[in-house]
Parts: structure tokens; C-alpha cells; sequence
């Protein structure tokens, strides 16, 4: 039997890697995040050794500049914890190519897509989906919560099927790997609404629980 273990997430994995490699950038962020202790001196003082000797690429000094962010913050030197905080983020926005217009245009292409589907009216006998949706931190857990406390509600989580079917439903005619973002709304206009929402509850069943209704809080969605 083979098992897999996430151990991205754990102190074992940064402490054993920084054995190895004593300035890898990640797994000093890593563990920096990890920790619920203000930081020594001294793990201060590795910290900006490591940012001095990180490479010429944005990427080690981006995370090394977050993990003095958090020691700092934890060592209750807050302007210092906000420098590295700000400078790690504009090295972030520097790699980033955010295009306004191409955003504008996937937007609208949703809203001509779905914008005229047709809505079913509400019912509390339906054993239709219940989709929460929103921005992050907008309270789409704290809603997913208080349903899912009902018991004939099963709070499935953040499922991936909706974009799943989606996809299924377009690469019957395309070539996803083709496709841009735009591509891919454009190609949606000619999808049949009740092939996706059929695809949605076959990829959905294994999630759905033994309760009538079930709740997908998917903020993507």
C-alpha cells in the first residue's frame, strides 16, 4: 500500500529540509508561519542572512521577505514586520501581468452566458444543489455553517464540479489546451445549459451525503 503524506504543512518538513539547505526560502516561510512563538534573535538574524544571499529571481526573496513579516510581527515590531510585508508584495506584482481588458471581457461573456439562464423558483421540496458563492471573507463559510447545521441540509464543501462540468461540456468541442479564458467563455455560448447541470450532479453524487439538500460553497463558483 502506498501512502501519501502532505508534509508541506507540518514543522517536520521545514526543520528537515533546513537541515539540508539552511537558507531554503520556502521552508523558512514555511516554518516561520507555523510557529505560535515569538522568534530569537538569532532566527531573526538567519532570516535576513538568507534574504542577503537569496538569488537574483523574485521568488526566494518574495517568501523570505513574508517570513520576516511574520517574526516581526511576532517580535511585536510591527513597522519592521510591515516593510518586509510591503516589499514582498511588490516584488509579488512585479511578476504579475494583469491584463484590464481581457479581465472586462471574460467578465462580460459570464454575465451574457449565465446572465440568461433561467432561474428555477425556489422551493424547499427540491433536491436541487444550494450554491454559496462570493468573494473570499465575505461570510460564505458562516453561511455554509448555519445551513449545513440544518439536518436535512449535508454541507458538501468547496466542490470543483461545477467548473468540471464546465469544462466537460466544452471540451466535447474544443481542444482545451487551445483555449485562452476568453476562448473558453466565448466557447460556452454554445453549450447546452442542461448538459452542464447534468454533468454537475453525476461529478456531485459522490459528494452530496444522505441528506435531501446540499450546500456547495464554492467562492469560484
Amino acid at each position: 500500500m502506498l501512502v501519501s503524506l502532505d508534509l508541506k504543512n507540518t514543522p517536520i518538513w521545514g526543520d528537515t529540509l533546513l537541515a539540508v539547505e539552511p537558507h531554503h526560502a520556502d521552508a523558512l516561510k514555511g516554518r516561520m508561519e507555523l510557529s505560535r512563538e515569538a522568534p530569537r534573535p538569532e532566527e531573526i538574524d538567519g532570516l535576513l542572512t538568507a534574504l542577503g544571499q537569496a538569488g537574483t529571481g523574485p521568488e526566494e526573496k518574495i517568501a523570505i521577505h513574508f517570513a520576516l513579516g511574520k517574526a516581526f510581527e511576532d517580535a511585536g515590531r510591527h513597522e519592521e514586520s510591515w516593510s518586509h510585508l510591503v516589499a514582498g508584495n511588490d516584488l509579488h506584482r512585479s511578476r504579475l501581468r494583469y491584463d484590464r481588458a481581457l479581465d472586462a471581457a471574460v467578465v462580460d461573456g459570464l454575465i451574457q452566458v449565465f446572465g440568461q439562464s433561467a432561474r428555477p423558483a425556489a422551493s424547499a421540496s427540491s433536491e436541487a444543489p444550494i450554491f454559496i458563492v462570493g468573494l473570499p471573507r465575505t461570510g460564505t463559510t458562516l453561511a455554509e455553517r448555519i445551513l449545513g447545521s440544518h439536518p436535512d441540509v449535508h454541507a458538501a464543501g468547496e466542490l470543483s464540479c461545477l467548473s468540471e462540468a464546465l469544462s466537460e461540456a466544452v471540451a466535447a468541442h474544443h481542444s482545451l489546451r487551445d483555449l485562452d479564458w476568453l476562448g473558453f467563455v466565448t466557447a460556452l455560448q454554445s453549450v447546452n445549459p442542461e448538459t452542464v447541470a447534468n454533468a454537475y450532479l453525476r461529478l456531485a453524487r459522490p459528494w452530496r451525503g444522505r441528506e435531501p439538500r446540499v450546500v456547495d460553497k464554492q467562492p469560484t463558483n
